[in-house]
């Protein structure tokens, strides 16, 4: 373990829109290491930083542990989309509130917005996916809405046309993301936190 960590730096995330510019520029900074990167919810990456299998974390909340360095890295906010003949395509944003009971295709590792979806819709009808491929074939084929992001979808840039996008009006659904290391790996990660965008 003690040889992986000075071989390996270890990035866990809280959702998988921060993963894809991290994990870049940590490759293109730190060529010789080999990056790892995990996407799960926030009990998670609490636990698994705290125990030491994660260098760096991605958070949805500013850290408030003195112990920890941190920055911005990005924000992020929800959106669904739905077919023009769906109910809510008449709409011009959407709460939770207004998903009840509403059938939706749901990706389930999308790591803490997993849990905010299904505790602030009231009676949530998921059917979830959590093969990425499966999830896009019948998310293009079908008329339930799904959840959408536009941070997350300039990696993805999954085919919208034909769909209307929808922003969630909750402030549960916009959140801020924070890069956090330990204090004393603030040097060793210098380079990163210097050319760390603040924009996803």
């Amino acid at each position: 373990a003690y040889d992986r960590s000075h071989r390996t730096i270890s990035l866990g995330s809280c959702a998988p829109s921060p993963v894809y510019p991290i994990t870049t520029l940590l490759q293109q900074l730190y060529p010789d290491m080999t990056i790892s990167t995990e996407i799960a919810d926030d009990e998670h990456i609490d636990s698994g930083f705290a125990s030491g299998n994660y260098q760096l974390i991605v958070l949805h909340e500013k850290p408030s542990d003195d112990a920890l360095y941190y920055q911005v890295c990005g924000h992020e906010s929800l959106c669904i989309t739905v077919p023009p003949a769906h109910p809510l395509s008449t709409l011009t944003s959407v709460s939770f509130a207004d998903l009840a009971d509403v059938p939706m295709l749901l990706f389930t590792k999308i790591g803490f917005w997993y849990n905010v979806c299904m505790q602030k819709i009231p009676s949530p009808r998921m059917l979830e996916q959590s093969d990425r491929e499966t999830f896009i074939e019948i998310a293009s084929a079908s008329a339930l809405p799904t959840f959408f992001s536009l941070s997350y979808n300039r990696q993805e840039k999954l085919d919208t046309s034909g769909r209307k996008i929808i922003p969630l009006s909750d402030p549960e659904a916009s959140v801020t993301y924070y890069l956090a290391c330990r204090k004393e790996d603030r040097r060793k990660f210098s380079f990163l936190f210097s050319r760390l965008p603040s924009e996803l």
